[in-house]
């Protein structure tokens, strides 16, 4: 348990300086779990992939979602939960990433380049046995 590694993306926008960037952050040692699967549609198949992620909470670099978009050094920071942000199998060696370069957007770019690119549906934390719990689909 807790052998594989994610990156994650957090997505940060300033509408005033017209900026959208994605920011990325290598977690080793976290436990992925994915469970494939497959929704049969009138117009054919449909991916529906689900994955569950499973984070120690002993990690200096986390800060809730506000405090992230606040934050002047976001590129040492990561967060859970906002509404943009997604997490993919394995390690992603990033910098921080202007969203305007990559036409349909970044996250559509990476969704057709890697497998297991999960948006972040579902953030649970727990106290008793400090972790999160991250649904992804």
């Amino acid at each position: 348990m807790y052998n594989d590694t994610v990156t994650v993306f957090n997505y940060y926008e300033d509408k005033k300086k017209s900026i959208c960037r994605w920011y990325p952050t290598v977690l080793h040692d976290v436990e992925l779990q994915i469970n494939h699967g497959i929704t049969v549609t009138t117009d054919g198949n449909v991916n529906d992939n689900t994955a569950s992620l499973h984070i120690r909470n002993d990690l200096d670099k986390y800060l809730n979602p506000v405090a992230f978009k606040k934050a002047e050094d976001r590129e040492k920071h990561f967060t859970l939960g906002q509404k943009e942000d997604f997490f993919v199998e394995g390690e992603l060696d990033l910098i921080v990433i202007d969203d305007n370069d990559y036409p349909g957007g970044f996250r559509e770019y990476i969704k057709s380049e890697y497998d297991n690119v999960f948006k972040i549906t579902t953030v649970e934390r727990y106290k008793v046995i400090p972790h999160f719990e991250v649904g992804g689909k």
